[in-house]
């Protein structure tokens, strides 16, 4: 209980009266549980940088910015597994998925989520319409 809170593993071992190795032992054990019943109607999906120059998969709810998971790679076989421990009955009551552009997660998502309409974000919308503005602005001004 004294991991979930603002207070460093020292200071934890040193309330308890173990060595800091127990503590980052308890660390390593604990996981969350997670439950497969339940996925929100519109979720969004993105990547982000995680270690050095690899990249991480994001999955969470649109509406409410809650975490669904976070995955340590992007691949399609890493993602496809993870969404298969849900039911088809759950996966098919997404209604929307939100991502970039870039089209490497549409065809995994239409056969993962068959109901679900494929959006394009906003974030990323916006950021391609400021580089297209910027190189016609630099054509132009050349």
């Amino acid at each position: 209980q004294l991991l979930t809170e603002k207070v460093s593993l020292t200071d934890i071992a040193r309330r308890l009266r173990v060595s800091t190795s127990t503590v980052y032992r308890k660390l390593d054990q604990f996981t969350f549980k997670e439950h497969y019943d339940k996925l929100p109607a519109v979720m969004s999906w993105d990547e982000f940088g995680f270690k050095k120059g690899e990249l991480a998969f994001v999955a969470q709810n649109y509406e409410t910015n809650r975490l669904i998971t976070i995955l340590d790679n992007r691949r399609q076989t890493t993602i496809r597994n993870y969404f298969l421990k849900y039911p088809l009955e759950i996966r098919q009551q997404v209604q929307f998925i939100t991502m970039d552009m870039s089209g490497a997660y549409i065809p995994l998502a239409r056969k993962l989520f068959p109901n679900a309409k494929i959006v394009p974000d906003r974030f990323h919308i916006i950021q391609h319409l400021g580089r297209a503005f910027l190189k016609t602005r630099i054509a132009i001004m050349n």
